[in-house]
């Protein structure tokens, strides 16, 4: 006999919501990608400082650089995105309990 891979394994345990899982790792996903945004602007105002030493009088576009529309909309969006995953990942916990008992 075959082993099960430990996808379909976990699959099998999300039984009738396996979109669930999928929309999970899909959000996952999402979700450590949008976490990195914060970092690339706080490189980018790192490097126009550094661009502008030893005259930091020349960094000019540490405002822009540093509080944009993007930087914003990628906080809201994060702070929404992180609980959907939670409360979907939460679901597929508690369906997979149910299947196994």
């Amino acid at each position: 006999m075959k082993k099960q891979s430990n996808v379909s394994r976990l699959l099998s345990y999300a039984g009738g919501h396996k979109y669930l899982t999928y929309a999970s790792w899909v959000l996952s996903a999402l979700s450590a990608l949008l976490a990195l945004i914060p970092y690339y602007y706080i490189w980018l105002v790192m490097r126009e400082v550094l661009e502008a030493a030893p005259d930091f009088a020349a960094a000019q576009n540490l405002t822009h650089n540093g509080v944009t529309m993007e930087f914003l909309l990628n906080l809201i969006f994060y702070t929404i995105i992180t609980p959907i995953i939670a409360v979907t990942l939460t679901k597929i916990m508690f369906q997979s309990e149910n299947a196994m008992i």
